[in-house]
């Protein structure tokens, strides 16, 4: 028998550019804490990470569309576009030198970026997060 097709399953080329997603997180995540905050920003906004918004949008609508809360793997669009965005305030804050900011708050929104990341994209199953 044929296994049926999670119809919230990204398609092959969103599940791609989710996967390439998870990588430029990390990659920023890995400028960030090694003090290259500007190219931490730069990766932010490379091409995977750039259509990160539409990507989301198009899984949530996916699970919509399958009868089910416009979310996939429990996340809605609000909370990916709130990881980005904390991470990249994060970032801001600390190139800009605010007293408020510290490493602590760029590690923590970059690991909360990249969980949500996999789980959007399903490969935090096999990573085991």
């Amino acid at each position: 028998a044929l296994a049926r097709r999670d119809a919230t399953a990204p398609d092959g080329a969103t599940a791609r550019r989710l996967r390439g997603d998870v990588d430029e997180a990390t990659r920023a995540r890995t400028l960030a804490l090694a003090g290259d905050v500007d190219g931490a920003r730069r990766a932010l906004r490379g091409e995977n990470l750039s259509k990160l918004r539409a990507d989301a949008t198009t899984v949530t609508r996916l699970a919509s569309e399958d009868g089910m809360r416009a979310s996939r793997n429990g996340l809605t669009l609000r909370d990916v576009t709130l990881a980005l965005d904390a991470f990249d305030d994060a970032l801001r804050a600390e190139g800009l030198g605010a007293k408020s900011a510290s490493s602590d708050d760029v590690r923590r929104t970059a690991d909360d970026l990249i969980r949500t990341l996999e789980r959007l994209s399903g490969t935090s199953d096999r990573r085991g997060g």
